[in-house]
């Protein structure tokens, strides 16, 4: 994800990993003229999220959870502090996972070091999702 711009309903995104530093303070500068649209500035790893004033991912989770209250199971992936408010969203209704290679404080319930680790996690999920849809079909 070097250089990229990543736009959801309630932010933007200026992803500057795998480039120099100088790179990173030149998003900063060129872009903090955003704040004065009613954005809140926030840095994460690797780069500088703009939100809409008021808003961050836990509020996108709460709006996703009342939308669809019949959703049973979620796991949220996170890989830096601005992810933690959707971690503290979910609270015990879904599984939290951080990807990241250096251990700090989280809400997070487990950690995954690196997008091979979400790989593997994956696909031993959906064969245990796959076997469990199997099992309750031959109950029937």
């Amino acid at each position: 994800m070097r250089n990229q711009t990543l736009l959801n309903c309630f932010s933007l995104e200026r992803n500057a990993r795998g480039s120099q530093k100088e790179n990173g303070k030149n998003i900063k500068k060129d872009w903090i003229k955003l704040n004065s649209l009613h954005f809140d500035i926030q840095a994460f790893d690797g780069g500088i999220e703009f939100r809409l004033k008021g808003q961050n991912k836990g509020n996108v989770i709460k709006e996703i959870l009342a939308k669809e209250p019949s959703v049973e199971e979620i796991a949220y992936f996170g890989d830096d502090l601005t992810d933690e408010d959707a971690f503290s969203a979910l609270k015990n209704s879904g599984l939290k996972i951080i990807v990241r290679p250096v251990s700090r404080p989280t809400l997070a319930d487990i950690q995954l070091m690196t997008p091979d680790e979400v790989l593997m996690f994956l696909i031993i999920s959906s064969r245990s999702i796959k076997r469990k849809l199997m099992d309750d079909a031959n109950q029937f």
